[in-house]
């Protein structure tokens, strides 16, 4: 031990990081110790923890009411990029998302199909879409248990999976 500081000189110190509240984020602008805090960092990390909060909430009922209409389709992921979503009855196309759109489509199908993988789950297995005379769309993945209500993402990306409902009812979302 020195005999000057108190401290062993062999152990090592930590060093001191000032925290958002420190002089260092508070002191006026031009100042020697003035740093902007990056905003924009902060503000994607909330947006994807509260889309993680709205979609991972475990037991939380969804305000459903009776279903008005309900398609159950299956997906599948053809090469180059192409996602086609066919009716799970007849086998029939649906809808066809190509490489360079749908992103918000595309994001939640491919969430689903690694989800699925994760558990060893076919991706034969049909998902559903519902929508209910509460005016919500939910799409539901019964082997997951996976519910998400599309009216959270915002009216276009409900719009997006409307497209694969029956004309009057596709309407309604628009």
């Amino acid at each position: 031990m020195s005999a000057t500081s108190g401290r062993d000189p062999a152990v090592p110190t930590i060093p001191h990081y000032k925290l958002p509240w420190s002089k260092s984020f508070t002191a006026p602008a031009g100042s020697p110790g003035h740093r902007r805090l990056a905003w924009p960092p902060v503000i994607a990390a909330l947006a994807v923890a509260t889309v993680g909060v709205v979609i991972m909430l475990p037991g939380k009922p969804l305000p459903t009411g009776a279903p008005i209409a309900e398609r159950s389709f299956r997906i599948d992921q053809q090469p180059g990029g192409v996602i086609s979503m066919l009716d799970a009855k007849t086998g029939a196309p649906l809808l066809t998302l190509e490489k360079d759109g749908d992103g918000f489509m595309r994001g939640v199908l491919h969430s689903i199909a690694l989800q699925r993988a994760t558990m060893h789950i076919s991706q034969e297995t049909p998902l559903e879409l519902a929508a209910t005379a509460g005016g919500r769309l939910l799409l539901s993945d019964p082997p997951t248990r996976t519910k998400i209500d599309l009216e959270a993402f915002g009216s276009a990306n409900e719009a997006a999976f409307a497209r694969l409902l029956p004309g009057p009812v596709k309407e309604a979302f628009r």
